[in-house]
Parts: C-alpha cells; sequence; structure tokens
C-alpha cells in the first residue's frame, strides 16, 4: 500500500512537473523577443505560485545568430522522496 501511494504521488509530480515547464514555455512563446532570458523560481505549487509547493523551476537560454533564434530549456525539478525533474527545450525565432 505504501508503494502505491508513493508512486501516485511520483506520477501526480511528474504530470505537475510537466505541466509547470510546458506553461512557461508557452508563455515564453508569446514574449518579446528580447526578454526572453535565463531566470529561476523556487519552491512553486501546482499552479506555479512561488514560496509554497515543491517544484523550482529554471529557464536556460542559449542564443544563435545567422539566422537568430534562441534555445530554449525549461527545467523543472522537486525532491520528494527523491530528487527529480523533467526539462523541455524549443527554439524560438525572433
Amino acid at each position: 500500500t505504501i508503494m502505491i501511494i508513493k508512486a501516485n504521488n511520483m506520477s501526480r509530480n511528474l504530470t505537475t512537473a510537466v505541466n509547470l515547464a510546458q506553461n512557461k514555455l508557452d508563455d515564453l512563446k508569446t514574449a518579446s523577443y528580447g526578454s526572453i532570458t535565463n531566470s529561476s523560481e523556487d519552491d512553486l505549487d501546482e499552479q506555479g505560485v512561488p514560496n509554497n509547493g515543491i517544484f523550482d523551476r529554471s529557464v536556460s537560454v542559449t542564443p544563435s545568430t545567422d539566422p537568430d533564434y534562441k534555445t530554449v530549456e525549461v527545467e523543472v525539478s522537486w525532491s520528494k522522496y527523491k530528487a527529480r525533474k523533467v526539462a523541455l527545450k524549443t527554439i524560438i525565432t525572433e
């Protein structure tokens, strides 16, 4: 029974982490090109509200030229029972 509870929690946390990463990517895709920079947020809850949860989210931006674009990776990590993370990556053009 304890293993089932842990597995259910892990599944829920994984789904939440993917949603937090995808939501951030969606926000960045609609942001002005110049405002897309490295950033981090700590202790997010399931809705992405800071200071109330177990999730940390970071954005890593690698700019390229000729043509101009940015490779953006959003990583969400958490450590309940065991350290875990998910990462999503996309390319955003000017």
